[in-house]
C-alpha cells in the first residue's frame, strides 16, 4: 500500500532560512550566562542508570505503569529525547560511552568497543566508584566490551531477578562509598504478552506467538505466516486489520505492569539502602512499532515511534528547579553525569551536557541527529524536519528518499519527496548535511561487522 498523496499546500518549497535553523542546531546550545552566584547541581552523589528496553513515550502516561509515571513527575523529564539505533546492543552502548554506533562500532550482533572507547564505569571506577550493572532478560554480547569498567556485570531472567540481584549488591558497598548502578529492564519487546491480554479477539493472530518471526515476517500490513521448519514456506499471507493491529498492541502492553513493578521495586530497594542522595536516569533505548505503518517491533527504520525515546533525571529533593528540559539524545547521558559530578570527559565522548540546561542558565535545541534503521537507511533530523535516506526502494513501495514536516504532520504520512521535482531549500539542505555525514562514514569511521549501525550517527559532526 503505497504511501498517501500530500496536499499541495504541505509543499517543502517555501519553507525559507533553514541554514540559519541548522547553524544554530549544529551549534548547538545557546548558552546564556552562568549563575551569577556560582551555583551547581549537587555533587558527590550515587549515579543509578535504568535502561528500559523498547519504551515507546506513551509508556509514560500508561495506566498500568503507575510507578514510572511517579516518577516522571517527580524529575526532570525531557520532552524531546532520541534514541541513537533501533536495536538494543547499539543503543545501550551509546548510553554507556556518550558514543553514536557509527563510532562504537557496535551493532545488534554485537563486535566490540574499540580499545580508546570511554565507558561510564571505567571512568568512575577509577575515581573509587562501586560499579555494577544487572541486566534483565539481555546479556552483553560475548566480547562485546559493554561490561568495561563494571566491577559486576550480571544477566537474569527476569526483570524482577534483576532488581532482587541488584539490592543484594547494593547491601554488600559500604554505606560511605559511592556507587554507580546500572540496572536495565528488558521485559518490552517480543515476545509479547499471550492472546488472554485480548479476550475478545477471534481473528488470525489469536493463539500465534507475537515473536520475532512475527516482527521478520510482517511488512506493510501484510502478514506471511511461518512454515512448519525455519526456511520453510507457510500459507497464504494475511492482509492485518486494524483490529488485529489493536490485538497486537494489546499484547505488548499486557507487559507493562511487570515493567512497572520492577521499576518501582528499584526505587524502593534504593531507599532502603539509604542511598537517596542518587542522581537516578531511566531512559528507553528505542521505541517499538505497533502497526503505524504495517510495521512491528524497532528495526524497520526511522520513524518517531522508534526514534523517540522517555527520559527523565531525578536528583535529590530541593536541588534542581527546573520544571523540565527541551530536547537530548541518548549520547547526552554519558557527559551529562560526569559534569554533575564534577569529573572531566574523556575524549571521545559525542553527546553534550544538559548540566547548563539544568541549572537554568542556558537554553537548548536539538542539534541535527543522524539515525539509521539499517544499512539501507540513514536520517537527518531537526526539530522540525527529518529527511530519510535509503540506498533504494523498500519493497517498490516506497521513494528511496522521504522528506516529513514533522510539525504539519507528526505521524510522517505525507512524503514530501518526489523524483520528478526539484527538492526546496529544506530538502536541499538536509540533503546537504545527510550527504556530508554520510561521506564522512565512508571514509572508514564505521567498525568491521558493523551491521545496522554502520550508517547511524556521530551526529553534531555534520553540517550543511
Amino acid at each position: 500500500m503505497p504511501p498517501p498523496t500530500p496536499p499541495a499546500s504541505r509543499s517543502a518549497l517555501a519553507v525559507p532560512a533553514l541554514s540559519a535553523l541548522l547553524a544554530l542546531v549544529v551549534g548547538g546550545r545557546m548558552l546564556l550566562r552562568p549563575p551569577a552566584d556560582g551555583s551547581r547541581l549537587p555533587t558527590g552523589l550515587d549515579v543509578v542508570l535504568v535502561t528500559l528496553g523498547s519504551a515507546r513515550t506513551d509508556l509514560v502516561g500508561d495506566p498500568a505503569a503507575p510507578g514510572l509515571a511517579g516518577f516522571f513527575t517527580e524529575s526532570v523529564p525531557c520532552d524531546l529525547a532520541l534514541a541513537t539505533g533501533t536495536w538494543t546492543t547499539p543503543a545501550l552502548a551509546s548510553a554507556l560511552t556518550g558514543q553514536f554506533p557509527r563510532t562504537h562500532g557496535l551493532g545488534p550482533e554485537g563486535t566490540s568497543l574499540p580499545p580508546d572507547s570511554p565507558t561510564l564505569a571505567a571512568v568512575l571506577a577509577a575515581r573509587g566508584y562501586a560499579t555494577a550493572s544487572f541486566l534483565g532478560e539481555y546479556g552483553y554480547p560475548r566480547g562485546s566490551g559493554l561490561e568495561r569498567g563494571f566491577g559486576t556485570a550480571l544477566s537474569q531472567p527476569s526483570d524482577g531477578e534483576t532488581v532482587l540481584r541488584a539490592g543484594e549488591w547494593l547491601a554488600s558497598v559500604p554505606r560511605d562509598r559511592r556507587v554507580l548502578l546500572h540496572v536495565h529492564l528488558g521485559g518490552l519487546g517480543v515476545p509479547y504478552g499471550p492472546s488472554s491480554a485480548d479476550p475478545e479477539y477471534v481473528g488470525p493472530l489469536r493463539d500465534r506467538e507475537i515473536d520475532q518471526g512475527f516482527v521478520e515476517g510482517t511488512a506493510f500490513g501484510r502478514w506471511h505466516p511461518p512454515g512448519p521448519y525455519p526456511g520453510a514456506a507457510g500459507g497464504e499471507p494475511v492482509d492485518l486489520t486494524p483490529r488485529d493491529a489493536a490485538h497486537v498492541t494489546a499484547r505488548y502492553r499486557a507487559q507493562v505492569p511487570e515493567l512497572d513493578r520492577a521499576f518501582t521495586d528499584l526505587l524502593a530497594t534504593l531507599a532502603r539502602a539509604g542511598r537517596s542522595r542518587a542522581l537516578v536516569a531511566a531512559v528507553g533505548l528505542h521505541g517499538e512499532g505497533l502497526g503505524e505503518r504495517g510495521f512491528f517491533g524497532p528495526g524497520y527504520g526511522p520513524y518517531e515511534e522508534i526514534l523517540r525515546i522517555p527520559l527523565a533525571l531525578r536528583f535529590p529533593p530541593g536541588t534542581v528547579t527546573v520544571p523540565r528540559i527541551g530536547a537530548a539524545d541518548l549520547v547526552d547521558l554519558v557527559p551529562t553525569v560526569l559534569d554533575v559530578l564534577n569529573v572531566d570527559p574523556p575524549p571521545g565522548i559525542e553527546g553534550r551536557s544538559l548540566v547548563p540546561l539544568l541549572e537554568g542558565w542556558a537554553q537548548g535545541d536539538l542539534a541535527p541527529h543522524h539515525f539509521a534503521g539499517g544499512p539501507e537507511a540513514a536520517s537527518v533530523r531537526t526539530r522540525d524536519w527529518k529527511l530519510v535516506r535509503r540506498s533504494e526502494a523498500v519493497g517498490g513501495e516506497r521513494e528511496p528518499k522521504e522528506l516529513y514536516n514533522l510539525q504539519e504532520d507528526p505521524g510522517e504520512r505525507w512524503n514530501l519527496y518526489r523524483r520528478d521535482s526539484p527538492l526546496g531549500p529544506v530538502g536541499r539542505e538536509l540533503e546537504a548535511a545527510l550527504g556530508l555525514y554520510l561521506e564522512d562514514g565512508a571514509a572508514g569511521a564505521a567498525a568491521p561487522g558493523e551491521t545496522e549501525a554502520a550508517s547511524e550517527s556521530r551526529g553534531r559532526g555534520a553540517s550543511p
